[in-house]
């Protein structure tokens, strides 16, 4: 297999087939085939982490870590990157890291030495019908920004506490892994569109991204 070059990971669809290439076990060369069952997948959402996984059904071992996850086009739209198995082995789910991030991360390497992060300045959680009720709105998916971070991007087009994102440059977010997903894809100084809801109206919003001072 010839894999041709990069693929924009963010126009991956679930059910899409997929080809996890890598050298399991020592095993050179080694082609397993598997379908999108998730984009965005965070194992664990409450350990802080930003995690932003394609899940697939293709089988990844040991050695697999850092081979190619391709479509049947031969683009490469992921880095396998790790399994969760309660025996160490496959057991049907396995992750890789999307391409447009993996993209990125190697571009600002090599322009700038370390990876450019481009924030939105906001802090929230992802709405569910529990969290709904608590809240005492009527929305159940979106992000529910409870925190704006002053002087960023967010803040400066206005955004406010209370305030629902729906989509980010027509990409839902109806999770926080949605949302952190596609940032990373994003440099500080880079424009995207905001649609958010207040007081039960759609907005939408140009916002810069800005990079942490810290």
């Amino acid at each position: 297999m010839i894999i041709s070059f990069f693929g924009d990971s963010d126009s991956t669809l679930i059910g899409e087939w997929v080809l996890a290439v890598g050298n399991p076990y020592n095993l050179n060369s080694t082609v397993t085939a598997g379908i999108i069952s998730s984009k965005s997948r965070d194992l664990n959402e409450f350990d802080q982490k930003n995690q932003s996984f394609i899940q697939t059904d293709a089988a990844v071992n040991f050695g697999n870590s850092g081979g190619a996850l391709v479509n049947i086009q031969g683009e490469l739209i992921g880095i396998n990157t790790l399994i969760q198995s309660m025996t160490g082995g496959y057991v049907g789910y396995s992750f890789a890291v999307p391409s447009n991030t993996v993209r990125k991360i190697f571009e600002d390497i090599l322009e700038y030495g370390d990876v450019q992060k481009g924030l939105l300045g906001v802090r929230g959680v992802a709405l569910r019908s529990s969290y709904s009720k608590q809240l005492k709105i009527d929305e159940t998916e979106g992000f529910y920004i409870d925190v704006i971070e002053p002087g960023f991007g967010a803040d400066n087009a206005g955004l406010q506490k209370g305030d629902i994102i729906k989509s980010i440059d027509d990409v839902n977010i109806n999770r926080f892994s949605d949302l952190s997903g596609y940032l990373s894809s994003k440099r500080p100084g880079d424009k995207v569109s905001v649609k958010y809801i207040r007081d039960k109206q759609l907005i939408t919003v140009s916002v810069t991204l800005k990079k942490d001072s810290n």
